[in-house]
């Protein structure tokens, strides 16, 4: 049953951070014990940990200065004070604070973190450290200084507990190890740096199912968006995902929606209203509340990032750029696909999404033709023309082949094998995807002409004859400019065709 936890920010008295005494901490447990503060006149959220400098009285702590296009991380750290004293340098180009002290002595670190710009929250400041009077918005390599000696080669994962302390009001947490005040989980470097951490005055809402918690959570009200309608086709989507993957291993999820303040012309002109990154075992979205920002966008944002858990995440591209055509394109269809599995997007939507955001502007570009070769860093990261080649391309190609699998009589397979097997190729055989795994996993489909298929599609960016498919059900129509629109050819058999994109 769903849970909706609405919980009131109660003000308290401003002044600076308490010593923090109470409840006994585990000596081989990195302990962090955390007081936020958001009614001081420049909230800030109070960090405190014990940690032992090594046999030659140094102590490293990795911080991030520079990281995710920001730089100057450091000038959000404030009254950094080490118990006994000792001697304090930070190094910026190597995100690390490094102190020097007494050999094999424990210390004491206790610093502030707070919001280093006074502008309006935008995307271009996301990865900002956010801490105002309503919530706080951190990621955990912004957050946490993390004693490099804990995390080693031969101890990779560590056990990390965090104390949420209340000295100065109430306030929820939701982050992306669960919504406790007092938090005990185990994890690498990575997973704990790319991290995020809400809390304040939040509007919360839970779900459970199967030992794991989804977790919607947001500071703010919505204009254009149903939070509950949301939270509903978020589990649905997470759902959907994992039976895909056959994945009942994953961690709990959450998902942190926070508002930005974008300059639009008009509330019509936000096309990019919004943003957000896949993190561990979470997602961090930012979207500026305007008539862009919808349900329907949400949906979509939400299951193409997540699904990068799997695609992106555990099947690691070779050559990044040159392999875009499968873990964007791909990830982009099967986002699709499983909405439309959902119920989320009805079959008429499936269409039109595929014809309006794909076909159309794929079919119409001036960049169709070119080699996937030319995908390169430069061109993707600076023209929105050169990024979305691969996407369109991808799920045209994704769409052909699930098609081609699917027309064959001897077995019932999909597309849906297909990515399952290269998860278990390039996993089983710790390898990154490349077109070789692609192709060897493909052989096994006894597809016609698929390796020729692929050199003429990918690698050489011919367009692909839709109307050849021969889908029952469906026919293309080419448009203006020969662009071929999929359309219903009786609406009649509407869930035959339906059975049939979803299977």
């Amino acid at each position: 049953m769903k849970k909706i936890y609405i919980l009131l920010f109660i003000l308290s008295a401003c002044g600076g951070p308490k010593e923090i005494t109470g409840d006994s901490i585990e000596s081989t447990v990195l302990s962090y014990e955390v007081q936020p503060n958001l009614t001081a006149e420049i909230p800030f959220v109070f960090v405190q940990f014990e940690t032992a400098a090594d046999e030659k009285g140094e102590i490293q702590l990795a911080f991030t200065n520079e990281g995710w296009g920001e730089k100057d991380l450091f000038k959000s750290v404030k009254n950094l004070k080490i118990s006994p004293k000792a001697n304090v340098e930070f190094l910026k180009r190597e995100n690390e604070i490094k102190l020097k002290g007494k050999p094999n002595k424990k210390y004491t670190v206790s610093y502030e973190i707070i919001q280093d710009f006074k502008e309006k929250v935008t995307t271009k400041n996301t990865f900002r450290p956010i801490i105002n009077s309503n919530y706080f918005h951190v990621f955990g390599k912004s957050l946490f200084m993390m004693p490099n000696s804990n995390f080693t080669d031969d101890n990779p994962s560590v056990e990390i507990q965090i104390l949420w302390k209340s000295e100065f009001g109430s306030y929820d947490i939701t982050n992306s190890f669960g919504t406790e005040k007092m938090q005990k989980f185990k994890a690498k470097f990575s997973e704990f740096s790319s991290s995020i951490f809400l809390g304040g005055k939040l509007n919360l809402y839970e779900k459970l199912w199967n030992q794991n918690n989804l977790v919607l959570s947001t500071p703010e009200t919505w204009k254009n968006v149903d939070i509950n309608r949301l939270q509903t086709d978020l589990y649905s989507i997470v759902g959907q995902q994992r039976d895909f993957w056959k994945d009942n291993n994953s961690e709990s999820t959450t998902v942190t929606l926070i508002k930005t303040f974008e300059n639009c012309p008009n509330e019509n002109n936000c096309l990019n209203s919004c943003e957000g990154r896949g993190l561990t075992n979470s997602f961090a979205t930012y979207c500026s509340d305007n008539l862009m920002t919808t349900n329907e966008r949400l949906n979509w944002l939400f299951a193409h990032e997540l699904f990068h858990h799997w695609v992106g995440s555990t099947i690691v591209n070779e050559s990044e750029e040159m392999e875009y055509w499968f873990s964007e394109g791909f990830t982009d269809y099967f986002a699709y696909k499983l909405l439309l599995r959902s119920g989320i997007l009805s079959l008429e939507d499936f269409i039109a999404k595929i014809n309006e955001d794909v076909i159309e502007p794929h079919y119409n570009s001036t960049l169709k033709t070119k080699p996937n070769g030319e995908i390169n860093a430069e061109n993707f990261w600076s023209d929105m023309e050169w990024e979305k080649l691969p996407n369109r391309r991808g799920l045209i190609y994704a769409f052909y082949l699930d098609t081609k699998i699917k027309q064959q009589e001897e077995d019932n397979r999909s597309l849906d094998n297909f990515m399952r097997d290269i998860l278990y190729n390039t996993t089983t055989n710790k390898v990154k995807f490349n077109q070789h795994v692609f192709l060897e996993v493909l052989h096994g489909y006894k597809l016609d002409d698929y390796v020729m298929d692929y050199e003429n599609f990918i690698e050489q960016g011919n367009p692909i004859d839709l109307s050849k498919l021969n889908i029952i059900g469906i026919y293309f129509e080419a448009g203006k400019g020969k662009v071929p629109f999929m359309h219903i050819q009786e609406m009649e058999a509407s869930d035959k065709i339906a059975r049939f994109l979803m299977r």
